[in-house]
């Protein structure tokens, strides 16, 4: 077989081909002989294939031509040509994704005995191949289309666009200081929260469309939930604030009523530690018929406490009356809650025993849920509080009620900075409330950077080590721990309802561990204050010696020493104490407030 090469020449914008015309371009070569002479007027065959990603990569496409030289020996083709095709589709090649080579084979005897002549990148993408419009990929995956209209004028569209931002209902008066949020997960973009207003708010991840927000109690926030694209970007806004728990008594307005009953030890429902009860309607839900009379409810005989909101379920379920007693308070949507029931005969008589705090009752009849026969319910009159079963196709007063439940904090328990989601020990040292760990809230910053005041809480970590920071807390600049602020007391960086501690609430913290301490006095004093403060000693405080990071940008004596920041300035400095491995008393001076150092927070009174 006679060898020859190929001289070739692709042009990229020869033709374009719009509607229903195929997509092609053309291709140009002068087919020679080993010594550079053309092979004129000759038949052959060329073999065309499109590869991707590399000059052996994958064959996509590729076309089998019949072609006939002239007389200078070349040769013309369209790729693409949908009646030359081998394998694939060529419309299916998305040019503007990745790299695109271009493999000839010829036959110079016009069979399909086909002689590799070479492989090249195709370095000018054919993006004037389209039917009507073009679509472009950028390399972060934005794509682009490109369209003309009827008079030639180039239609530009970017997609996606992001998906419509909904942050959620509002949530009003969230008892507490966390909330978790209500935003949609977007189909097309990334989410982020940002605060619009409020104070000393953050995110656990703020990327997260269901994230918990914290904040302070009497604060209100304004979020705001965004999806973006490169393409655009869309926006919603929540508004959320925070209320302390309360501390309550039967007759304060709470949880959308009146507080009736606080469960003791021995109700039915009692857990330790927990605040719970039930709340009545502030006023009554009207005169009804308790329903269904002749017709016996399974289910709807609890008598107890706690057992009323059951029986109103299988009332509601089991009589199909919509104006009856328990219809009606199960139907109730008053000041933001929908989970009112009708009261079981103890609830009732607890609305009884407690009437005058809770106020508005007539001085009447009330249905309770509990059922006593097919035809007969308990009722209970209210100036007496003779209670006794009666026709259930009688009209009675009814007053609706739901329950409550709280944990109140109580020092020596762990609580949790919804913050970070951080857990702290506490503990009681005479009547303060400290905690028992080193705060470790923030952002990790390299210690040969100072600490700035740019909304984001920043901290040091021993030795630029995030696993110190998890053992032994982190390290902070007075101002950063202040919030930028020098008011004695400050919250800083502290949960909502700590603070930071001042220099006289320190002093009270070592007279209570060792009376001997002259509190105006500086330097080392006591007998053996340090030794009670430090882990494993009897005041429970359980002071790690964590170092510090000092204004030469060092961290120095992690296991040798430890110090604390108050919240109390001496001129340009700010009081500490500090704890040494060797000495068994406590340290008070002063520093710079460059120094990062330790932090515990105390309990508000």
């Amino acid at each position: 077989m006679k060898k020859f090469t190929l001289l070739f020449a692709l042009l990229l914008a020869a033709t374009c081909h719009f509607a229903q015309a195929p997509q092609a371009f053309n291709y140009q070569a002068i087919a020679r002989d080993l010594s550079g002479n053309p092979l004129i007027n000759q038949a052959i065959s060329v073999k065309i294939s499109i590869l991707n990603g590399s000059t052996t990569g994958t064959e996509i496409y590729s076309g089998n031509y019949q072609l006939l030289t002239n007389n200078s020996g070349l040769f013309d083709l369209k790729i693409g040509n949908p009646d030359e095709v081998l394998t694939g589709n060529f419309n299916d090649i998305l040019w503007g994704i990745g790299s695109w080579f271009l493999q000839v084979e010829i036959d110079p005897a016009g069979g399909s005995d086909f002689q590799m002549m070479g492989t090249s990148q195709l370095l000018s993408v054919p993006y004037s191949l389209s039917s009507a419009s073009l679509t472009l990929h950028s390399p972060n995956g934005t794509s682009y289309e490109i369209a003309v209209d009827d008079q030639g004028n180039l239609i530009t569209n970017c997609v996606p666009d992001p998906s419509q931002a909904n942050a959620g209902p509002d949530q009003l008066d969230v008892e507490g200081t966390s909330a978790t949020l209500g935003g949609n997960t977007p189909e097309f973009g990334q989410g982020l929260w940002s605060i619009l207003s409020g104070e000393n708010g953050n995110f656990v991840d703020a990327t997260n469309p269901t994230t918990i927000f914290t904040g302070e109690v009497n604060e209100m926030y304004a979020l705001q939930w965004q999806i973006h694209t490169a393409c655009d970007t869309t926006y919603d806004t929540v508004n959320i604030n925070f209320v302390a728990p309360p501390q309550l008594a039967i007759g304060d307005e709470y949880g959308g009523g009146i507080v009736a009953y606080i469960l003791q030890v021995g109700d039915p429902g009692y857990v330790t530690g927990e605040v719970n009860g039930f709340i009545a309607a502030g006023t009554d839900q009207g005169f009804l018929p308790w329903g269904c009379q002749g017709t016996s409810l399974p289910g709807a005989d609890g008598l107890d406490l706690g057992t009323g909101y059951q029986n109103t379920l299988d009332i509601v379920t089991g009589c199909g009356n919509a104006s009856i007693a328990a219809k009606i308070c199960n139907d109730l949507e008053l000041n933001g809650y929908n989970d009112w029931y009708l009261p079981s005969k103890e609830e009732l008589n607890k609305l009884y025993l407690n009437k005058e705090l809770i106020g508005d009752f007539f001085p009447s009849y009330y249905w309770c849920s509990s059922e006593t026969t097919s035809l007969k319910a308990w009722m209970q009159e209210f100036i007496a509080g003779t209670q006794a079963q009666y026709n259930k196709n009688s009209g009675k007063y009814i007053r609706a009620i739901r329950t409550f439940s709280y944990t109140p904090f109580t020092c020596g328990d762990a609580f949790t900075d919804t913050r970070d989601g951080n857990t702290y020990a506490t503990v009681q040292i005479g009547d303060q409330c400290w905690m028992a760990e080193n705060l470790n809230i923030g952002t990790r910053i390299n210690g040969s950077s100072d600490q700035t005041d740019n909304s984001i809480i920043e901290k040091y970590c021993y030795d630029d080590s995030e696993a110190n920071c998890d053992v032994y807390g982190g390290l902070y600049q007075w101002d950063e721990m202040m919030e930028y602020e020098t008011t004695e007391g400050a919250k800083g960086i502290c949960m909502e309802g700590w603070h930071v501690p001042t220099d006289a609430e320190w002093c009270i913290l070592e007279q209570e561990v060792d009376p001997t301490i002259n509190c105006s006095s500086t330097g080392f004093r006591g007998v053996d204050g340090g030794t009670k403060l430090k882990q494993g000693g009897s005041s429970g405080f359980e002071a790690l010696l964590a170092g510090t990071r000092d204004i030469g940008w060092d961290f120095l004596g992690i296991g040798s020493f430890t110090s604390f920041w108050s919240a109390s300035e001496s001129g340009t400095s700010a009081w500490r104490r500090h704890l040494d491995l060797s000495k068994a008393t406590v340290y008070r001076g002063y520093s710079s407030k460059a120094y990062g150092i330790s932090v515990r927070c105390l309990k508000d009174n």
